[in-house]
């Protein structure tokens, strides 16, 4: 799957649209690695380690919120 892209984002295709299926995505991967982490806090399987993913993604959503503000604020400028 190297070199290959899932998701095309055309013209034609609302921006607002874009960004809340960039949301979403990020919302369910937090939900799954969070689960994740919890279960193995709880067994004691390497807990950091499965911590990382659940800050990883919590970066995505702060920079997902920086693009769709700065999306906005050049829609108000612009």
């Amino acid at each position: 799957m190297a070199g290959s892209n899932v998701f095309e984002v055309r013209a034609s295709v609302p921006i607002a649209e874009v960004i809340q299926a960039l949301s979403l995505l990020i919302a369910t991967a937090q939900a799954s690695a969070h689960a994740i982490a919890s279960h193995a806090e709880r067994v004691n399987e390497t807990p950091g380690a499965a911590w990382a993913p659940v800050c990883l993604l919590e970066l995505a959503e702060d920079l997902h919120a920086a693009i769709q503000a700065g999306c906005i604020d050049k829609r108000a400028i612009g």
